[in-house]
């Protein structure tokens, strides 16, 4: 079993935690309006409402979403470590652990890359027009699949399913 010799007290902990649900909290609200922006931008007939849509997207998904998977996984961690759940001692913080670790990678590697390409939309340019160049149906994915994750991680820690994660042994056979 992994020895943990470093303890949150009680006050630093729930510093912590409350951190680790604002920050969460924050993620799904930015998720909604996302989505939000994403909804209207699929519906609306008015290519400057679209542009906007677009350009909102654009430029609060970089700075934001980043910081808040950075925050939620450093966040965790710390938990984990600090307090006797452990990392890797219950089922359910390693599944938290790796629902982040996911997260992160998703946005590291897809989300952040894909927003920061795209070009300032043509606020003259037709609705359908822009739908088209941007692909509007692939910007629905990033905020459904993280709101889901987020949602099952808030799950997981109400619910705090039991069981713990097996250790390899330690003993040494003697012949």
């Amino acid at each position: 079993m992994v020895s943990n010799n470093f303890q949150l007290g009680k006050r630093s902990r729930q510093a912590v935690l409350t951190i680790h649900i604002v920050v969460a909290v924050a993620w799904i609200g930015v998720n909604l309006a996302f989505l939000a922006l994403d909804a209207v931008a699929l519906t609306t007939a008015d290519g400057r409402l679209v542009a906007a849509c677009i350009s909102a997207i654009v430029i609060i998904i970089p700075p934001v979403v980043p910081a808040l998977v950075v925050g939620m996984m450093i966040s965790g961690v710390v938990l984990g470590l600090g307090t006797k759940w452990g990392l890797f001692r219950h089922w359910w913080v390693t599944s938290k652990l790796i629902i982040g670790t996911v997260l992160l990678v998703l946005v590291a590697v897809l989300l952040i890359p894909n927003a920061l390409s795209m070009a300032t939309p043509d606020p003259n340019r037709s609705a359908d027009q822009l739908r088209d160049q941007f692909d509007m149906i692939s910007l629905l994915m990033p905020p459904i699949v993280s709101s889901v994750a987020l949602v099952a991680a808030t799950v997981l820690s109400v619910y705090k399913p039991a069981g713990l994660v097996r250790q390899p042994s330690t003993r040494v056979a003697v012949s």
